[in-house]
């Protein structure tokens, strides 16, 4: 009889091992832990649904001295499991093989990414670079054009209408230069500095100055048989080698006392015409025209400062010159 009984106990735990097993391999995605309390498996159930402990709660595992647990569930009571080695090897097995299984970046898409940002930063640094530039070199033409027109309106209240200022009467002696300079122009500039002098591929003397904001004005005495008194570039790299239409802008002051961006009539005439092909239209001195102007800046980069003036001192995308 006894051994009928144990028959019978043998068979039910079989049963309910192989319940418990099976049931753990279908929900091995969860990561609570549960133990049974009669039977002694555990495996990666949620505790919520699982009744295998003869009606009994839900049962957690309890740390015990000499390599072996104790289960506890919420009535109090407990008892000791197989050891704890054994649950430590079914825990590795389901729980933690699922925290190994987490996707990650490989070596070969974290390689890819940085070579297409490399890619973009090459496409779009120069173009923001290009646009920085062009507000800081409109911002600074404004600033100078501005000046400059008052500049020579103050002067006129000291020294009369610019139109029967002394001209100077020499394009090679700098200190006749540097006079002109100092009697019309320099008392009226503030945080201007002497920058030197130097003479040009035409042997023209020329002064050089240094403003508060970085530019530099290099003057000089235009020809003598033109309608200017005097010439200003402004320049924008911080010496006096620039291109100009790019880093370098010409203006003049008139004889009748007009301080202007650079146009001269001769220039176009006596040069520019003579240089066109048969098909071509003839450059015309008509300064408000902007397609004539436009033109014009792209056969001389001189008069690239009357365009802009045009264009309030903007670099439109039509701008012939890259900066």
């Amino acid at each position: 009889m006894k051994k009928q009984n144990n028959a019978k106990e043998l068979a039910k735990e079989n049963v309910t091992r192989h319940d418990i097993t099976r049931h753990c391999e279908e929900r091995s995605d969860e990561a609570i832990q549960l133990i049974d309390c009669r039977v002694g498996l555990r495996c990666a159930c949620p505790p919520r649904n699982d009744e295998y402990c003869n009606g009994n709660p839900p049962t957690r595992t309890l740390p015990l001295k000499g390599g072996r647990e104790q289960v506890s569930n919420n009535s109090g009571n407990s008892q000791s499991l197989i050891n704890s080695n054994h649950f430590t090897h079914l825990t590795h097995s389901t729980h933690f093989t699922h925290l190994r299984k987490r996707p990650a970046f490989t070596l070969a898409e974290v390689l890819i990414t940085l070579a297409v940002i490399g890619i973009v930063a090459a496409m779009t640094i120069p173009t923001m670079v290009q646009n920085y530039k062009k507000r800081e070199y409109s911002t600074k033409l404004k600033k100078f054009y501005s000046t400059m027109q008052q500049v020579v309106k103050l002067s006129e209240i000291d020294n009369g209408p610019a139109s029967q200022w002394t001209p100077v009467a020499t394009r090679q002696d700098a200190e006749v230069l540097q006079k002109y300079w100092d009697t019309y122009f320099a008392k009226y500039l503030r945080n201007v500095t002497d920058a030197g002098t130097s003479i040009d591929k035409w042997g023209v003397t020329e002064l050089h100055f240094l403003l508060s904001d970085g530019t530099r004005i290099r003057v000089s005495r235009p020809d003598l048989t033109s309608p200017f008194a005097f010439a200003m570039a402004l320049c924008m790299n911080g010496d006096f080698s620039g291109t100009s239409g790019k880093d370098a802008f010409s203006f003049l002051l008139t004889k009748d006392g007009r301080f202007i961006p650079y146009v001269w009539d001769d220039h176009i005439n006596k040069d520019l015409n003579l240089k066109l092909n048969e098909d071509e239209e003839p450059y015309t001195t008509d300064y408000t025209d902007r397609d004539n102007v436009l033109r014009l800046c792209k056969a001389n980069n001189a008069f690239c400062t009357q365009l802009l003036f045009l264009d309030g001192w903007e670099f439109k995308d039509d701008y012939p010159l890259k900066l």
